[in-house]
């Protein structure tokens, strides 16, 4: 399979059958997660969790208007915000509509495959691979409260980072990644993100996969392939013209092949 030989045919067929599916996919794994993670995070419940969040980014757009807090101060603070986002609490399977699209172009059966996602959070999405699709799942978080929720519920996601990542060589058919390897969003948690996270990453990636196994991006602002950009993969692959015309929510994925 190749993705820039996929036709508007093809991904409206799997978007008829898959659509509904995923969307109305919400146990009550997924609906449970939010205040279940608030609490281990030590909060009252979810309500709080947002409360303390708002009060923290109130508390950081003041300081970059009044300019008082010193470079590193200010990065520390935006740092601890990103932690306890709630919104990162608030996922569903449904957001991965488009990923899940991807994903069955290029393993159609996915049942017994080994499936890494990075940045999963809870891993609402990975609970509905495991669950409807039969796939041997793993996530990745550094939200300790998240990846302990995960475990309670048999999910297996660990605390770790994804740069240093506790599989071993060539055992994953897939690993994907949504709105995680992306300049806007890991720049507050340091100046050089690309050589400090993205690309030790990307070289994770390929040693956990298995030679022929597949990276999806969906929304990440990656460096271009190729050993001078300190990238393991040689090309990426994107949807053609005719499918992103159609359907420009295709356009932010690209398909990486070991």
């Amino acid at each position: 399979m190749k993705l820039n030989t996929v036709t508007t045919k093809q991904t409206e067929k799997l978007f008829k059958t898959h659509f509904a599916k995923i969307g109305r996919y919400k146990p009550a794994y997924v609906q449970e997660a939010p205040e279940a993670i608030a609490r281990k995070m030590g909060y009252i419940g979810l309500p709080e969790l947002s409360d303390v969040y708002g009060v923290m980014i109130r508390q950081v757009q003041r300081a970059r208007i009044d300019d008082h807090l010193e470079t590193g101060t200010l990065s520390a603070a935006l740092k601890e915000a990103a932690m306890i986002n709630p919104e990162h609490l608030l996922r569903l399977p449904a957001e991965y509509t488009y990923m899940h699209i991807t994903i069955k172009l290029f393993c159609e059966n996915l049942k017994g495959l080994r499936v890494l996602q990075l940045a999963s959070n809870f891993g609402p999405y990975l609970h509905f691979l495991k669950e409807v699709e039969g796939a041997n799942v793993s996530g990745v978080d550094i939200l300790k409260a998240a990846a302990e929720y995960g475990q309670e519920h048999g999910l297996d996601v660990r605390e770790t980072s994804s740069a240093q990542l506790p599989f071993a060589d060539g055992e994953f058919d897939l690993v994907f990644s949504k709105n995680f390897l992306d300049q806007s969003y890991l720049s507050v948690f340091g100046r050089n993100c690309s050589e400090e996270i993205v690309v030790p990453t990307l070289n994770q990636v390929y040693r956990v996969l298995k030679p022929g196994g597949h990276f999806i991006s969906e929304l990440e602002n990656l460096p271009l392939p190729g050993s001078a950009f300190g990238h393991p993969f040689e090309t990426a692959e994107h949807y053609s013209l005719e499918v992103t015309c159609e359907n420009p929510l295709f356009r932010g994925i690209k398909v990486f092949t070991k």
